[in-house]
């Protein structure tokens, strides 16, 4: 599974795919489907913090997206890639007309989920739509040419 997101992550942005190759993923990081077959987890040892609902992400996700008016703003910026439902949902409830952009900061934590879910048919169509903050990951997800896309930009500071 990651290798197939890389592949298509390297497409557009060879970088970052190498940085989340050399990356470990979180050791902390536990993944379960949820009642509603969807991947779902917690990070942490001491203290978990969920990354999305433990029984319905996928509701949980399409209420969030619910909840922004899709003509109020173009740009709608998400603090965190989680497990991606949101950004998913985002992007599909904006209809290709508008752009998400996801500050993730934790690489680690990106590469543990890009190692379970299948993102390769939206990271294969991903156009670079803007910068990145020191450490972290950016993603995007807008609509070009009919479908959705994901760019995902790194700042690597080398």
């Amino acid at each position: 599974m990651l290798e197939r997101n890389l592949r298509a992550l390297s497409r557009v942005n060879p970088r970052l795919a190498q940085i989340i190759a050399q990356t470990p993923a979180r050791p902390d990081a536990k993944f379960a489907r949820a009642d509603d077959g969807a991947l779902t987890g917690t990070v942490g040892t001491d203290v978990e913090r969920a990354l999305a609902s433990r029984r319905r992400p996928l509701d949980e996700a399409r209420r969030f997206a619910q909840s922004v008016d899709p003509k109020a703003a173009a740009i709608f910026v998400v603090g965190g890639f989680g497990l991606g439902h949101h950004v998913l949902a985002l992007g599909e409830r904006l209809a290709m007309t508008g752009l998400v952009v996801v500050y993730e900061p934790d690489v680690a934590l990106l590469r543990a989920v890009l190692e379970r879910t299948d993102l390769s048919p939206v990271l294969g169509g991903s156009k670079a739509v803007g910068g990145a903050s020191s450490g972290g990951a950016v993603a995007g997800v807008g609509g070009v040419g009919g479908r959705m896309n994901v760019a995902i930009l790194h700042d690597a500071q080398d």
